[in-house]
């Protein structure tokens, strides 16, 4: 991977600094400046960056770099000066090649030691450069050869006529090369030198270079642990992300950018600008260094055991360590203790390492620490001997160390699934006991499931078909249905079709099992209906199963009930917790529990689904990140339900409960859609129409509401008829409550008498046969629009006043009900209020217009003018032209050429463009 030295975005932070050397190189005010700071600083594009600012204000600017070869070459410095400045089409030419000859001829032989020689090549150089009063610009001047720094001394005494300039740029470190270090600490002492400090990126330029690089906002936890592995190094920084980037690690939902859990560490190409100090070290730098990586915790120990691992003298060991500590590779803590000043660079060193040098490391780490001779702290304390212990592999003991892996892979199954797979899998490889062996890699299979993590699947057939004598008959079955879990996640509808088609091999477990299998996987193909028939004639022989396969059972048929429409099977047992057979067992019971939160809240019964986890005392926090999301946007926590969305795309969350991800990102696109954020609804909508294309009518209806805002009615229409005839076609009702209710109001708008008749008629079967709040305020409200029944109206409103915990709910119902004439005066404000509880900006926007042709105040003039500032920022950042902006705000589009002036005049933006960046990175709207 190249180092990305030269990119524009590499001055985050830095334009005052650039700005600043600028001018005093055009004002020959600094005559010579010497820019120092760490490897990987950024000293090469500080430098590109103040040549760019010269040049385009006509000063002659001339760059040179200086290379690792040329230390050892006399004069290849200034030759390749007074080459550049031959290339210049000003100034005498005759008074420059006779200075070139004579350094070419003094780089045949040795140089002379003489510093008249020195003064002599001096002068003749000066009246070359003066004639031209360029500024110089020196890269990597820490490589200046013995002989030019010896003429550079000389020269820069002449530098204060303003005859030219010079700008170096070196690393600061113990191990830069003698002649430059020497040559600048001399100027420095006869103060001819200004010294400038390339200090670090802080966090949040960091945060501003990686939203350059990912043209996404990078989240909170990508920034704190990509500038912590860099410790804000632009090279290491710069370097990190692309990595991360380019293996996958790092995804986009959302226009947010996350960071992904990752089992491999970012190796680096050989001569990457990181490395430098460390191969300058010396002949056993990168060995020992590699070396320190592994042993590092173990502190004082750590150079002894690298002689022996190395076989080097412990001396030659101790050279190398005070080099890389002197050349900022490492850093001395307490107790004499090294750790890496990038935390990057130490994984990258041990990713570096050959295979068998690493596990010899390992395995003389483990044993120092079983005998008592070695002793971990810092803070690799809790990952360093399991890490040893699976990298070591046969060269310690088996028997104790796959015991202490499973015990160190199962504590971290919940909190760090790479960690807890690394450590089982290594586990599973020594475990000798088949009984050890079956339970290991149950728990590799477990922490794969739970981190959705790739290869749960491969890893659970193998436990099904090779070790389930070894487990209990309720380990059989969950190891299956985490199975089915795994080919759905991995989208394998192949397998699950066999399965589900009784073509393949029967899993282990018997008919009982057999039967809830054959259902599940049906369902997982959305073959809802022939899941539930199937489970409906052969309860006789589940239910007469284990305690957790008859749970299983009941749990399918009742997620069956609820997406066709039928909630008897979730009411009964629901009404009756002792129905469930395996509620003894915690694990079985919790799950239970998580199950029936599911189906409520996907049914909208946000007062039921919190009723029950407050009484179990199941905290919100242990739901997937589904559920999690639904009781956030049910609740009116819209920016927390949208990290919750995002979060749990890029994590590619999925259940055994396969709808709560489709409600989810039904939720999250009316979110944005609410907001404003058109384009990235539209986005969502189609990514998740891709990989959800079964329950492709709960997107549909999402999309259709943003295209509603917009003013597109006809098509808004359109498409959810579209939508309710798929859901027809495979008998899906879960979410159709609300797409009637929506419908039959469209049908009304465009004069469609009989199908906004026909569609309250559905609405109304739905309202009697799923009995929840959702679906009877979805009713009522439509025969009140299409039919005028206000009584109805009246009673959509009282019920949605008894469920006051869900704001958005209730303000749609609040409008509507206003809207067809049930107090308006009243229930428009109010709307106006919850609408504001959530942030929806877009959808304040519209309702102020309505309440104004209806002649309701609308209230707060002064937070009016905000959010309509906020409100721009997004759609310009939509890229939504100003006739689009005004359609969308049903405005016109001089209205909003005087917005936008305005608002450019009072923030200080200058373009669309300057505010639809600020908007992207969240710096506006606030």
């Amino acid at each position: 991977m190249a180092a990305v030295d030269d990119a524009p975005w590499r001055m985050t932070g830095r334009d005052d600094l650039v700005t600043e050397l600028s001018d005093g190189a055009r004002n020959a005010a600094s005559p010579l400046t010497v820019v120092t700071g760490d490897a990987g600083a950024g000293h090469t594009s500080l430098l590109r960056a103040v040549e760019a600012e010269l040049t385009a204000d006509g000063v002659t600017a001339v760059p040179i770099t200086c290379a690792r070869a040329d230390r050892d070459l006399p004069y290849a410095v200034l030759f390749r000066v007074l080459t550049r400045f031959g290339a210049l089409e000003d100034g005498p030419a005759v008074a420059r090649w006779p200075v070139r000859r004579l350094v070419a001829k003094l780089s045949e032989s040795a140089p002379s030691e003489s510093s008249a020689t020195a003064a002599e090549l001096a002068t003749a150089v000066f009246a070359v450069v003066r004639h031209q009063a360029p500024v110089v610009l020196i890269d990597d001047a820490h490589w200046l050869d013995p002989a030019t720094a010896r003429v550079f001394g000389q020269l820069a005494r002449f530098f204060g006529t303003g005859a030219c300039t010079v700008v170096a740029a070196m690393h600061w470190s113990g191990s830069a090369p003698r002649p430059a270090a020497d040559l600048f600490a001399d100027l420095a002492e006869d103060g001819l030198v200004r010294r400038v400090l390339l200090r670090p990126l802080t966090e949040h330029q960091s945060a501003k270079v990686l939203t350059d690089v990912l043209r996404a906002r990078p989240d909170t936890d990508l920034v704190r642990e990509l500038w912590a592995e860099s410790r804000g190094n632009p090279s290491g920084l710069t370097t990190a992300v692309t990595g991360y980037q380019a293996s996958g690690r790092i995804r986009v939902a959302d226009r947010t950018a996350y960071l992904l859990p990752w089992p491999h560490p970012l190796a680096l190409p050989e001569n990457h600008p990181l490395l430098g100090p460390v191969h300058d070290a010396g002949p056993h730098g990168i060995a020992v260094a590699g070396a320190t990586a592994v042993l590092a915790p173990l502190g004082e120990l750590a150079p002894r055991l690298a002689a022996t691992a190395l076989g080097l003298d412990q001396e030659e060991v101790q050279t190398a360590l005070r080099r890389l500590v002197d050349a900022r590779v490492l850093v001395r803590g307490g107790r004499n203790r090294l750790r890496f000043r990038l935390p990057l660079l130490r994984a990258a060193l041990e990713a570096g390492l050959p295979p068998y040098r690493r596990r010899k490391l390992a395995a003389l780490a483990v044993e120092a620490v079983w005998d008592g001779t070695g002793h971990i702290d810092g803070e690799l304390a809790d990952v360093a001997l399991p890490d040893w212990l699976a990298d070591a592999g046969s060269l310690v003991d088996p028997d104790r160390s796959s015991g202490e892996l499973l015990a160190r892979g199962g504590a971290m199954l919940f909190t760090d699934g790479v960690l807890a797979e690394r450590w089982l899998d290594a586990a599973t490889h020594r475990v000798r006991d088949p009984v050890m062996k079956a339970h290991s890699l149950m728990a590799v299979s477990a922490a794969k499931a739970v981190h959705q993590r790739p290869g749960a699947a491969t890893t659970t057939l193998t436990v099904l078909t090779e070790h389930a004598a070894h487990l209990s008959p309720e380990q059989v079955h969950e190891m299956a249905i985490v199975y089915l879990t795994g080919l759905c996640a991995e989208a394998d509808e192949r397998a699950l079709g066999e399965i589900a088609d009784g073509r393949a091999a029967p899993l282990p477990g018997g008919p009982a099992v057999a039967a809830v299998n054959k259902a599940f996987a049906l369902m997982l193909l959305a073959r809802w209906r022939e899941g539930r028939d199937h489970l409906v004639a052969t309860a006789d022989v589940w239910r007469g199963g284990s305690a957790v396969t008859a749970d299983f059972g009941e749990m399918f048929l009742g997620g069956a009930g609820v997406m066709l429409g039928d909630l008897r099977q979730l009411r009964r047992m629901l009404d009756d917790p002792g129905l469930w057979r395996a509620r003894h067992l915690p694990q079985h019971r919790f799950e239970q529990i998580r199950y029936e939160a599911n189906m409520l809240l996907m049914l909208g019964e946000l007062g039921a689904a919190t009723h029950l986890l407050e009484s179990t005392g199941t905290p919100v926090k242990s739901l997937p990140g589904p559920d999690r999301f639904m009781v956030k946007w049910l609740r009116g926590e819209w920016r927390d339900a949208m990290e919750v969305a995002r979060r749990s795309i890029v994590d590619g969350v999925t259940s055994a409960r396969p709808l709560a991800p489709v409600k989810m990102l039904h939720g999250a696109i009316r979110i944005l859609g609410g907001q404003g954020w058109m384009s990235r609804a539209a986005e969502m909508a189609a990514s998740a129409r891709a990989a959800h294309r079964h329950l492709s009518h709960l997107i549909d209806h999402a999309e259709a509401m943003t295209l509603r805002v917009r003013g597109d009615q006809v098509g808004a229409t359109a498409l959810l008829r579209s939508a309710l005839r798929s859901a027809d076609d495979s008998g899906f009702v879960l979410g159709t409550e609300q797409m009637w209710a929506e419908l039959a109001a469209a049908e009304h708008n465009l004069g469609n008498r009989e199908a906004a008749v026909r569609a309250v008629e559905r609405g109304r079967g739905l309202a009697e046969s799923l009995g929840t709040d959702r679906a009877r305020i979805a009713y009522l409200l439509a025969r009140a629009q299409v039919l005028g029944d206000l009584t109805a109206g009246e009673e959509a409103v009282r019920l949605a006043e008894e469920r006051p915990e869900m704001p958005h709910e209730n303000g749609n119902a609040f409008m509507r009900a206003a809207m067809v004439g049930v107090r308006p005066k009243q229930l428009l404000p109010r709307a106006y209020e919850l609408f504001g509880e959530v942030d929806a900006l877009l959808w304040r926007a519209r309702l102020r217009a309505r309440m104004r042709e209806r002649g309701v105040p609308v209230p707060g003039r002064a937070i009016t003018t905000l959010e309509n500032e906020r409100l721009l920022a997004i759609l310009v950042a939509e890229g939504l032209s100003n006739r689009e902006v005004a359609s969308t705000l049903g405005t016109s589009e001089k209205s909003v050429e005087g917005q936008l002036t305005r608002l450019f005049s009072r923030i200080g933006y200058h373009s669309r463009v300057e505010l639809a960046a600020a908007a992207l990175t969240g710096e506006f709207p606030g």
